[in-house]
């Protein structure tokens, strides 16, 4: 199947003094927040114990080590959440999966990236959008159900509550990475209502999809995704993330051994995508057509 992320080329030429101010703030902004991207992309994945003894606070903390690109992106909803949200509706774990990495994806696809100055198309259409534009979204995955339109909208719809208040054109650079951070005091409502309505949207995807798995109440699990969410520190969240996957795990009857293999595959699952996107879109393609045959 094909992806649904269709590149923009925005062009045109620069007019005016005002323009090209405008230009040097958001080339500045825009190496700034790279330089990031690529300073975490660089580091080392924190090795995994896949032996069948119960995983330790060290494990645990070393199994949330590795966050890609945490200073340009809230990969801790679009994609962390995002999957452990889908296991919860119902998603097997390939579905889950591969709902997570078609969100973070329309965040690290150069086409559509938020970070690139003149994405402002991109932007527009993926990042801070209108009631109108994401009800197109949400058409098109009823239109054509699968796992990567869902994504697409999601990323929109979770963008929403974070980017409220700030336009295309700028985005947030002016606030730095702070509206993304779901951890900040200011940020815990539109955290708490954007986790919620993600969950609302993933049980009605799953009818449509018709994932095999029994979903859970979102009361059910509320508490352990909200005190990931409001963790301030990589170490605190890696401990709360491995407790939210074993509370659904164990919600939907699985095993100990099963949250460390769930664990060990969400990670590898980031750290497979992350460091070519034209091998990313292939491989999630494939991903794709195999849980929408």
């Amino acid at each position: 199947m094909e992806v649904p992320l269709n590149g923009f080329n925005v062009k045109g030429k620069l007019k005016s003094t005002a323009a090209a101010f405008l230009l040097g703030i958001m080339l500045v902004s825009s190496v700034s927040a790279q330089q990031n991207y690529l300073a975490d992309r660089n580091r080392q994945p924190a090795a995994t114990n896949l032996t069948s003894a119960p995983l330790t606070e060290t494990e645990l903390r070393a199994m949330f080590r590795y966050v890609p690109i945490k200073h340009s992106d809230d990969v801790n909803v679009q994609f962390y959440l995002t999957t452990a949200l889908a296991l919860a509706a119902g998603f097997d774990r390939d579905a889950a999966e591969s709902v997570g990495l078609y969100n973070q994806y329309v965040d690290d696809d150069p086409q559509t990236s938020p970070l690139k100055p003149f994405n402002f198309k991109a932007r527009r259409n993926f990042h801070f959008t209108s009631e109108r534009r994401r009800t197109k979204l949400w058409q098109a995955f009823l239109n054509n159900p699968n796992t990567a339109n869902l994504a697409v909208f999601l990323h929109a719809k979770q963008d929403s509550y974070f980017h409220h208040g700030y336009n295309y054109v700028f985005g947030h650079m002016f606030k730095g990475v702070r509206p993304d951070q779901t951890w900040q005091p200011e940020n815990a409502a539109k955290t708490e209502r954007a986790a919620q309505i993600t969950f609302e949207k993933l049980l009605e995807a799953a009818l449509l999809l018709r994932t095999r798995e029994r979903p859970l109440s979102y009361r059910d699990i509320e508490a352990q995704a909200l005190q990931f969410l409001h963790a301030a520190d990589d170490a605190s969240r890696g401990i709360e993330f491995a407790r939210l996957i074993e509370r659904i795990t164990a919600l939907r009857g699985g095993q100990a051994g099963d949250l460390r293999v769930s664990l060990r595959e969400i990670h590898q699952a980031i750290e497979r995508y992350t460091y070519s996107p034209l091998d990313w879109q292939d491989n999630l393609a494939q991903l794709a057509v195999r849980n929408n045959k």
